[in-house]
């Protein structure tokens, strides 16, 4: 994932990390605590309700929402958790590079630890346990942030797939645009024409010529704002 983030004029990246081509199971990237019903707090009662629902590409939040108790006196937790979901940001799940509509499914576990309550998502595997190396750019060129969208104030993330050849080169690529500001690809295209310009001149170590391909990478590239004050 390449995060772009821009103050005014000054722009940073952090490094990319890689997410595998296989599909991938949407995921909380920023989690809003709910508060623990006192009347639960009150008996020390513990619970899990699983949170449903469909990410939104464009913006990272859930829709078409469902709260399920794991156990029937669960439902204690439900109001709870309803008053924090809509904050809650998700990276969608993915096949082949590509945002899908499979429903995210989120367990949230409500425990006592001693005297200290705890609401937090149920752990799940993590995407990678990190870039092998024949996914690892030797060189990495860093998309430019596109004048005209820093003047509309707009955002987006581009997922690209990359297609690498044995000699490191990005052979193919392909991308698909997102935007919480429209949903429109062409006046999004600023994004997705300086992520691919970037995305082409990577290169990847070589591989050898009887190498069982094909080598393919996905890329998130988010173009996101950061307040100057």
């Amino acid at each position: 994932m390449v995060a772009i983030l821009a103050t005014g004029a000054a722009v940073a990246a952090d490094p990319a990390t890689y997410v595998p081509a296989e599909p991938q199971e949407a995921r909380v990237e920023s989690f809003a605590s709910p508060k623990y019903p006192a009347e639960a707090l009150a008996r020390r009662q513990e619970g899990t309700v699983e949170v449903r629902g469909m990410v939104d590409p464009r913006s990272g939040r859930l829709r078409n929402v469902e709260y399920r108790p794991v156990e029937p006196d669960s439902a204690i937790f439900v109001e709870s958790l309803a008053s924090v979901v809509p904050r809650w940001r998700f990276r969608p799940p993915t096949k082949d590079c590509v945002p899908t509509d499979e429903v995210a499914v989120t367990p949230v576990a409500f425990l006592v630890n001693g005297k200290t309550p705890s609401v937090t998502p149920v752990p799940e595997p993590k995407v990678s346990s990190g870039n092998p190396p024949i996914y690892k750019p030797v060189k990495r060129v860093n998309p430019r942030w596109p004048t005209e969208m820093l003047r509309r104030n707009w955002t987006g993330t581009v997922y690209a797939r990359l297609e690498i050849d044995n000699d490191g080169k990005v052979a193919d690529l392909r991308t698909r645009v997102y935007s919480p500001d429209t949903a429109d690809d062409e006046l999004l295209e600023p994004f997705t024409r300086l992520a691919a310009s970037a995305l082409r001149k990577w290169e990847f170590i070589a591989v050898p010529p009887d190498f069982a391909g094909p080598r393919v990478a996905c890329y998130d590239i988010r173009f996101h704002l950061t307040d100057s004050n």
